[in-house]
């Protein structure tokens, strides 16, 4: 098993360094990003928590970053929801670190998301209302787990 990180952390550096080679030149470049929302997503549904919020923390640089979109803020917003079921439950106990640091995850993410978008509209949904924004929802995630925490 320990061969087999070894060799995954390997290919992640490899892919970490052909996105530094590539540069910023055409725009986003997700592929890092997502190998770690995927290896956080995973541990997520380990319900190892406090490791897989860390991993998808790390891909969108900490919630300021532009990786923070809305094909990503989905994943993201899975394994929150995630977590407050099983907090609300109480089938999960995490460090007070380690909400702090969610805490603090949501709160750069909805300083940062107040104007993305958190649902992809097509051209063709012309519903006329502002869809929600990555910042409001984070607020909200953000509240619920406060109320959560009030309750230990």
């Amino acid at each position: 098993m320990t061969s087999q990180n070894e060799e995954a952390e390997e290919l992640m550096r490899k892919v970490e360094r052909a996105e530094e080679r590539k540069g910023n030149a055409t725009g986003q470049c997700l592929h890092l990003c997502i190998v770690n929302l995927v290896i956080g997503t995973l541990y997520c549904a380990k319900n190892n928590y406090e490791f897989g919020l860390s991993r998808i923390a790390h891909a969108l640089d900490g919630g300021s970053g532009a990786r923070l979109c809305a094909d990503t803020w989905i994943h993201v917003k899975r394994c929150v929801l995630g977590l407050l079921t099983g907090l609300a439950k109480q089938t999960i106990v995490l460090p007070s670190i380690a909400l702090q640091e969610t805490l603090n995850f949501l709160r750069a993410c909805e300083a940062y998301g107040i104007t993305i978008p958190s649902v992809l509209t097509g051209p063709l949904e012309d519903s006329g209302e502002q869809p929600p924004t990555i910042g409001l929802e984070a607020r909200k995630l953000r509240a619920l787990l406060l109320r959560l925490m009030e309750y230990k």
